[in-house]
């Protein structure tokens, strides 16, 4: 992994916490919900990066 794929890893995750908790600070089931969809498009975008790589 490169400097920059780490770079770019650190800087969505904490973009994500801060929406998180943002939301959470407005509405603490809002976090749970916000964290819960960012949790999921991880999880689809990771297995599809996955299945892309073994595919070829």
């Amino acid at each position: 992994m490169t400097r920059t794929d780490q770079l770019t890893l650190a800087v969505g995750i904490t973009g994500a916490a801060a929406v998180t908790v943002g939301a959470a600070l407005l509405h603490p089931s809002a976090g749970w919900i916000v964290g819960g969809a960012f949790a999921l498009a991880w999880s689809y975008l990771t297995a599809r990066a996955v299945a892309n790589r073994k595919g070829s």
